[in-house]
């Protein structure tokens, strides 16, 4: 009877561990890119990004793992809402760089965006805009916004 109660729960131990392991591969988890000092890594709603120059509540050092410095551990008072942008298929799993937007760029994604998704926006701030550097040219691959985590 032991016997059998210790193999089923090793089995279940092994499928937590399986099922964990696939979904941090399926958000990126498991090859995020170098991060410096002050950046930090964002894989939520299709949108993997490295976000630099962000303000955070609990920053964390170099010496911490990549997997642990994570934007909404280091930041619990805010939540995060990606909006990703149409790109080729094989740009979906690429990490991009994300930086605060400059005044202009915040204007012009306000300006354009469309009214139905400025209702559901309502209150967010944007916290930074999301590109892959293609050799010469940069694609724009997402926006990141934030609301108090109420």
């Amino acid at each position: 009877m032991f016997k059998w109660f210790f193999r089923m729960l090793l089995l279940c131990i092994v499928g937590v561990i399986g099922f964990a392991t696939f979904g941090w591969h399926q958000k990126g988890l498991l090859n995020i890119p170098h991060l410096p000092e002050g950046a930090y890594a964002f894989s939520r709603g299709g949108l993997r990004g490295v976000v630099f120059g962000q303000e955070v509540s609990n920053p964390t050092g170099v010496e911490s793992p990549k997997f642990f410095r994570q934007l909404i551990h280091v930041n619990p008072e805010r939540m995060y809402l990606s909006l990703p942008l149409q790109v080729p298929h094989w740009l979906e799993d690429t990490w991009s760089n994300c930086t605060p937007p400059t005044g202009n760029e915040a204007a012009d994604f306000e300006q354009s965006m469309p009214d139905d998704l400025k209702r559901n926006l309502v209150g967010a701030r944007l916290d930074a805009v999301c590109r892959i550097n293609l050799e010469s040219e940069e694609v724009l691959r997402g926006l990141l916004y934030s609301i108090p985590n109420l």
